[in-house]
């Protein structure tokens, strides 16, 4: 069987989500995977004990035992739902950094005019712009929350580009870039989701 480090993982990590047993002190829990001659089992041991009581009264204590096999199409299945759940956790986490930083802009409109820039998000494009004032520090911070590769100087390049009156294109990795138009614009800047660019000045 191929990949028995990552079928061990993963049986490793379901086996902890197995249901409790219906006993206060606990249960050992095992999943065994069963696909064709190839088996492997994960166990966890749940149960627990009265501190400062003897042997004989914690031999007395009765703990439960949750015992399932599965095969590999529902280890598969399973572990489906297990990234579903991850994805929608870190979706969950961008979108309130995403809220913090909005609130914290909607504050600033109510107490002074000036605000540092407009905020538009699709799919797969982030696009900052109607700069009041334009912080290199503050659009990186801003851009990491959507991509933790980008750093100061990604924005500075198309930053002093744009000074320069040209457009500019940089890629952050293989997936994604930071494009702004040309100086004769006022000066803006979009994170794409992108495989077809290279980094350029023109």
């Amino acid at each position: 069987m191929k990949n028995q480090k990552l079928i061990r993982t993963k049986l490793d990590i379901l086996v902890a989500g197995l249901p409790n047993s219906k006993y206060k002190m606990g249960e050992t829990k095992t999943l065994t995977l069963k696909s064709g001659s190839f088996e492997m089992t994960s166990e966890i041991d749940c149960r627990t004990y009265y501190e400062g009581r003897g042997a004989k009264y914690n031999s007395s204590i009765r703990h439960g035992s949750i015992d399932e096999t599965i095969s590999m199409a529902e280890l598969n299945r399973r572990w489906s739902n297990i990234l579903k759940i991850r994805k929608a956790t870190k979706q969950l986490a961008i979108e309130r950094k995403e809220n913090a930083i909005k609130t914290r802009i909607e504050n600033e409109k109510k107490s002074n005019s000036n605000t540092p820039f407009d905020i538009e998000i699709k799919e797969n494009e982030v696009k900052l712009y109607n700069f009041i004032r334009i912080d290199l520090d503050e659009i990186t911070a801003f851009l990491q929350i959507h991509n933790s590769n980008i750093k100061k100087e990604h924005v500075e390049h198309n930053y002093f580009a744009w000074q320069r009156d040209f457009k500019s294109q940089i890629m952050i990795d293989k997936n994604n870039a930071l494009f702004t138009p040309c100086g004769c614009n006022a000066f803006r800047i979009d994170l794409w989701q992108t495989e077809d660019f290279n980094t350029y000045i023109c």
